[in-house]
C-alpha cells in the first residue's frame, strides 16, 4: 500500500477501511508543560516532532454563541434574553467563518459544532448548575428554546461555508458527566437534545462529513445509545479510565458502530515504565481491529516528566511499527 496522506489515513480509519497504520494525533501538551520541560530540555518540542510519527489535523473556526451565565432569577424574560443572544439576525458578519481558499487537502479538517448542553445554557459554577437543573423541570420550554437557538446559529454558519471547503469530521463537545454517572438523565438528554442534534448531524452528513463524534468526560456510557440514535458515530472520552470507561469493553459492546478516540490511561505516565508500557499495550487490540485513533485520555500536564512522556510516545510508535510490519494493512 502506498503511503497515505494524513487526511486519507484519517478517512480510512473512521470508515473502517484498510490502511497502513492508525492516525497518530498529538496528545495535547499544555503550554505550561512545554515551559516546565524547557528547563531541562530547551528543544523538547523539536525533539518530539523529529523523533516520532505525527498526523496533523486542522480546525475550521465556528462561533458557538455567547458564554453568558444562565439567568440568576429564573424568570422567563431572563431566559428569553439568553435565547435571543443566539439569534441569527443578531450575529455580526464576522461570526460567519472565513476559510482560506488554499485549504490543505492532505490534512483532515474538523469543526466544533456545540459546547454541549450545560455550557450552552450558561453553566459556569455550582450555582448556575443548580439553576439549570431546576429549570429543566420548572421551565423546560425555555431550556429547549436556548438549545434550539444555539443549534440554529451553527446551521446558519454551516450553510454559508463555501462549497469548496471540505469538512471531514465534526465534534459535539458534551461535558455532562462525573466519574460515576451523567449529570442529566438519558431520558431528559434525549428530550432536550435529541431533535436539535439529529437535525445538526443530518445537515453535517448531507454536506459530506465523514464522522460526527462527541468529545466528553467521565462516565457517559448511559448516553452512548442516544448518541448512536442521533447519528453520532465517534467517542472521544477524557479521563475515560479514571471513570471506568474501558475502551476494549466498549469495542466489544458496540463494535463498528463507534469509532474511538484516545483512551490510553494518562495516569500511567506518573507510574513506572512497566505500568506505562502495559497501558499502551492495552490499546493493541483496538489498533488491530481498526476504527481507533490511539492517544492519551487526558492532557499532558506539567507534573508529567519529559522523559516519561517521551518513553510513552516511543512505546506507542514502536508498537504501531511492529504491528504494521507484521500485518502490512490493517482493517
Amino acid at each position: 500500500m502506498n503511503r497515505l496522506t494524513d487526511r486519507e489515513r484519517f478517512l480510512k480509519a473512521v470508515r473502517w477501511q484498510e490502511l497502513d497504520r492508525p492516525p497518530l494525533w498529538a496528545d495535547g501538551v499544555q503550554e505550561e508543560t512545554w515551559v516546565a520541560w524547557s528547563v531541562t530540555h530547551p528543544n523538547a518540542r523539536k525533539e518530539l516532532e523529529e523523533q516520532f510519527l505525527w498526523d496533523r489535523c486542522q480546525v475550521i473556526p465556528m462561533h458557538l454563541g455567547p458564554m453568558v451565565p444562565c439567568p440568576l432569577t429564573g424568570r422567563e424574560d431572563d431566559w428569553d434574553r439568553r435565547a435571543e443572544a443566539f439569534q441569527i439576525e443578531k450575529a455580526p458578519h464576522e461570526l460567519v467563518p472565513k476559510i482560506a481558499a488554499s485549504q490543505d487537502l492532505s490534512v483532515p479538517a474538523g469543526v466544533w459544532v456545540s459546547r454541549g448542553f450545560f455550557l450552552t445554557l450558561g453553566v459556569e459554577d455550582w450555582t448556575t448548575l443548580c439553576q439549570v437543573l431546576f429549570a429543566v423541570y420548572d421551565q423546560p420550554r425555555q431550556v429547549q428554546k436556548v438549545i434550539e437557538k444555539a443549534v440554529n446559529l451553527v446551521l446558519y454558519q454551516l450553510d454559508r461555508l463555501p462549497t469548496d471547503v471540505v469538512v471531514d469530521f465534526a465534534v459535539i463537545s458534551e461535558p455532562i458527566a462525573s466519574f460515576h454517572q451523567p449529570v442529566l438523565s438519558p431520558v431528559l438528554y434525549r428530550r432536550f437534545c435529541g431533535e436539535p442534534y439529529r437535525l445538526l448531524v443530518d445537515r453535517l452528513k448531507a454536506r459530506g462529513v465523514a464522522l460526527v463524534l462527541v468529545e466528553t468526560y467521565g462516565y457517559v456510557e448511559p448516553l452512548i445509545p442516544i448518541w448512536l440514535e442521533m447519528g453520532i458515530g465517534g467517542l472521544w472520552c477524557h479521563h475515560a479510565n479514571a471513570a471506568g470507561m474501558d475502551y476494549r469493553i466498549l469495542r466489544k459492546k458496540y463494535g463498528r458502530e463507534l469509532v474511538l478516540f484516545g483512551g490510553i490511561d494518562a495516569r500511567c505516565l506518573l507510574k513506572g515504565r512497566i505500568d506505562m508500557e502495559q497501558a499502551v499495550r492495552r490499546a493493541l487490540s483496538l489498533i488491530e481491529s481498526g476504527g481507533y485513533l490511539p492517544f492519551l485520555d487526558d492532557k499532558v500536564r506539567p507534573n508529567i516528566p519529559f522523559d516519561a512522556y517521551r518513553h510513552y510516545r516511543a512505546t506507542l510508535d514502536e508498537m504501531v511499527r511492529r504491528l504494521c510490519s507484521a500485518a502490512p494493512a490493517l482493517n
